[in-house]
């Protein structure tokens, strides 16, 4: 897919979410993390045409790496702190991030 997104995943059965946000830190990126602001949700409309069904709907949180350390999980082969959006970005986590004003819409070539 080569696509930039933001880290993410499934609340387990009876996890909190502040759990969770710790547990994807841990599994995505090896590091923890301070969740400091739900920003909103995102809506992945485009994956109703894919699955025949239903779509995801991921919630959005500021946080603050803990430390610098970062080591990627398998499903990523690279990361970055952007001011500027990226190049192929998923278009909803795009629009989310350009029409909430937390990050610019000029693209950024990353490479």
């Amino acid at each position: 897919m080569n696509q930039w997104h933001l880290p993410g995943g499934s609340v387990h059965y009876q996890e909190k979410i502040a759990d969770c946000i710790q547990r994807i830190a841990k599994e995505e990126l090896n590091i923890p993390v301070i969740a400091q602001k739900h920003l909103g949700y995102i809506e992945y409309f485009s994956e109703e045409k894919e699955r025949g069904f239903g779509y995801s709907v991921s919630l959005v949180f500021l946080c603050v790496p803990m430390n610098s350390n970062i080591s990627l999980d398998k499903g990523a082969d690279r990361h970055g702190f952007f001011k500027e959006l990226p190049e192929n970005t998923i278009a909803e986590v795009s629009h989310f991030l350009t029409e909430n004003k937390i990050i610019s819409n000029k693209i950024a070539v990353v490479k």
